[in-house]
């Protein structure tokens, strides 16, 4: 008798293992029209748990992007946003119910209410409201009892209505509220979804609203007592809404805010093109919020060397970005590289930085990825990197005139895995 083995004599544990290593295509198509024994292998929810479908052709056409959906009845994590169509969605409600997120748009009500009665599962959804048939969509939203993010899209909307009301009522698990491009028109429903279910948010984003009750706005986070991040977005705010009838993000609420509140649990704080920055409002954040880990300041123009001095403070901190904050010199680097535990600074845009801003960056020997804005480096600037930041992985100069020419092949025989970019600022 031959002692040979095939495949099919493996046990449904190492098959399992096996098709974890597969994507999502061979999964669908091939793997599961083997045979009844491998059909019903490939459906251990080991093997979808983490898997994310990426179409290997990224131009897949519709027809495809179903016919493999129809084969995924244990997916999770389905198509990128940019592939979503009303016939993929429809696909995804009809054979995928284990389905865990979503992008839901330009539908109507009895869709949605589908959605909620056929996939119970969904954790995360993105919604472009102003496509909505109805406010009566989100009503039924709010029905979601495993819903723990979402992510809220207005477009301008001048709709006065109960936005946000449904969500706040509705949704016992969500803990990350994302919402952006809304008008005042939804200020006072805002300020009722954080009073209502401020203490169950973890992760809480503003962007790119134009608000006029903003104080109150303010305010109310301060019912968001287990934050623990927190993103203010002001992009466009001053460029393109500039009405009698609207006020700047006020520093002083802020400063309130960050002194008078339990902000120690925050550990990810982004402000982005905040036009109201001064040194009393970052030392209340860097002086309260002593856990942060990840800090993003983008296009501040207040955030000057004075503001960082006492940065410092985040002894925890071990990512920072401070892209096209155009104030920021080689004296504010001085300031930031005392921040020992960073493994991730970007300096981009930060056109005032001179090669010692550069040099000064090799204090921070857990330094994973650096991204600068120099005029020019020398090989006298680079020699000591593979000695003094032997941990660093990613490295982009961005200057007027680059790099010194010998630099990629010495970085190629000293740091052979180092990913280095160079580009032109100009």
């Amino acid at each position: 008798m031959s002692s040979e083995k095939r495949i099919h004599d493996l046990p449904d544990e190492i098959l399992v293992a096996i098709f974890s290593y597969l994507n999502i295509e061979d999964l669908a198509l091939n793997i599961r029209n083997v045979c009844h024994r491998w059909r019903a292998v490939v459906q251990d929810s080991r093997i979808w748990r983490s898997l994310r479908f990426r179409p290997v052709d990224e131009m897949a056409k519709e027809d495809r992007i179903i016919e493999i959906l129809k084969g995924s009845p244990n997916l999770r994590w389905p198509v990128p946003w940019y592939l979503y169509t009303r016939k993929i969605l429809e696909t995804l409600i009809d054979y995928c119910k284990d389905v865990r997120e979503l992008y839901i748009s330009e539908v109507e009500d009895n869709l949605v209410r589908k959605l909620v009665r056929e996939c119970p599962n969904v954790e995360s959804l993105e919604i472009d409201y102003f496509k909505f048939e109805t406010t009566k969509s989100l009503d039924i939203i709010s029905e979601c009892k495993n819903l723990k993010h979402v992510k809220l899209s207005g477009y301008g909307s001048n709709e006065e209505v109960n936005l946000f009301q449904a969500v706040a009522i509705g949704c016992p698990l969500l803990e990350s509220f994302n919402v952006q491009y809304f008008t005042h028109y939804a200020s006072n429903d805002l300020v009722y979804f954080l009073q209502t279910k401020g203490n169950k948010i973890r992760a809480l984003s503003l962007r790119c609203c134009f608000f006029h009750e903003e104080k109150c706005i303010i305010s109310s986070i301060s019912f968001c007592t287990e934050l623990e991040a927190l993103t203010i977005d002001s992009h466009g705010k001053y460029e393109a809404y500039n009405s009698e009838n609207e006020i700047a993000w006020n520093t002083t609420d802020f400063i309130i805010y960050f002194v008078t509140n339990p902000v120690h649990k925050l550990k990810k704080l982004d402000l982005l093109s905040f036009g109201s920055f001064d040194k009393q409002l970052a030392n209340a954040i860097f002086e309260n919020c002593v856990n942060l880990q990840i800090v993003h300041f983008e296009k501040i123009k207040g955030l000057t060397d004075e503001c960082l001095e006492s940065i410092y403070l985040l002894r925890s901190m071990t990512s920072l970005i401070c892209d096209h904050c155009s104030s920021i010199t080689d004296r504010g680097v001085s300031y930031i590289v005392k921040c020992t535990n960073l493994k991730l600074l970007s300096l981009m845009g930060c056109t005032k930085l001179t090669n010692t801003a550069f040099v000064l960056c090799f204090d921070l020997r857990l330094l994973e990825k650096l991204v600068l804005n120099v005029p020019r480096l020398y090989f006298e600037d680079i020699i000591m990197i593979p000695e003094l930041l032997k941990n660093l992985k990613y490295l982009h100069i961005s200057g007027k005139d680059g790099i010194d020419e010998v630099a990629p092949n010495f970085f190629k025989q000293m740091m052979p895995k180092l990913n280095l970019v160079i580009s032109n600022s100009e």
